[in-house]
């Protein structure tokens, strides 16, 4: 694989960066920038503060025989990774098959580590005094497989909150979505999104902000009507200017169990278990069971 930075890129970077621009990668709002990870051969830079990169097989399985070095520049501050899915074919030894591999700076000389399997890699940050990570992906010429989505973020500049944790968990009556903040500068309103794949969203719901503080504050809402499966939750926060910032993506869970919501009679009045005669039994998935109670 040539080493020196390329600077004439084949037409699906090109592609790339129309997908980026339409999509908003450059709108006024700070959108989250979208990138492919490269397997031409070659070696590209990508100076973001705040995106989503995709492995080479974007929503599909990852192409086969690929070999591509990417090099992560923020504008200020450190570049910091972190793993929203992760699936590459797994060989037990030293990931000697497909494999991502991490490393501080702008070179290949300081490993942090090499990746296989599915198991999420840690949350990475550049200690390099360029700010700046690095990624080298190979893949072999048999399996393929769901590959990587990556969470690129900015540490260091200053941001309009402190986010301390966003949670998603589900349980029968949904999911609830939890996120707590340390402080708020300007901040007029938060936007909760959600998505069946980490690209396409959706607005979810807007919770009005505190405007300024220094306390730490819980927020928390219920999607009721989740998506079924994997799917994803992100949360946008906006300043009474319309500047805004988005924060990493999370992951949920949701599986559809079927239970008993209620018993009804044949009038529609809710009746209990010493209830004699025709009942209808009401579930969560829309099935009604007829039945005689006795």
């Amino acid at each position: 694989m040539k080493k020196n930075k390329k600077t004439n890129y084949p037409l699906k970077i090109f592609w790339i960066f129309i997908i980026t621009a339409i999509f908003g990668g450059w709108s006024t709002c700070n959108a989250q920038a979208t990138a492919l990870m490269p397997s031409d051969g070659y070696w590209y830079t990508w100076t973001v503060d705040d995106g989503l990169l995709y492995d080479d097989g974007y929503l599909g399985n990852y192409k086969n025989n690929g070999l591509g070095a990417l090099t992560v520049y923020p504008t200020v501050g450190y570049t910091s990774f972190e793993f929203i899915t992760f699936d590459v074919e797994f060989e037990p030894s030293v990931c000697g098959w497909d494999y991502l591999e991490v490393y501080h700076g702008e070179t290949l000389d300081s490993l942090i580590g090499r990746y296989c399997g599915l198991t999420l890699p840690p949350i990475i940050k550049s200690t390099d005094p360029s700010g700046a990570l690095t990624l080298l992906w190979s893949s072999d010429f048999s399996v393929n497989r769901s590959g990587f989505i990556i969470s690129i973020q900015t540490i260091g500049g200053a941001l309009p909150i402190e986010l301390i944790s966003f949670t998603g968990n589900p349980n029968r009556l949904g999911v609830e979505l939890e996120f707590t903040v340390a402080c708020e500068v300007n901040n007029d309103y938060f936007t909760i999104e959600k998505s069946r794949d980490a690209y396409r969203w959706n607005e979810f719901m807007r919770i009005e902000g505190m405007g300024n503080h220094n306390n730490i504050v819980t927020y928390s809402c219920y999607d009721e009507l989740p998506y079924i499966g994997l799917s994803y939750y992100r949360l946008k926060q906006t300043d009474y200017n319309g500047d805004c910032e988005y924060f990493n993506p999370i992951s949920v869970v949701f599986e559809l169990d079927r239970y008993l919501i209620k018993t009804i009679n044949m009038q529609g009045q809710e009746v209990d278990e010493n209830y004699k005669g025709v009942v209808i039994d009401i579930y969560s998935d829309g099935v009604n069971n007829k039945r005689i109670q006795e």
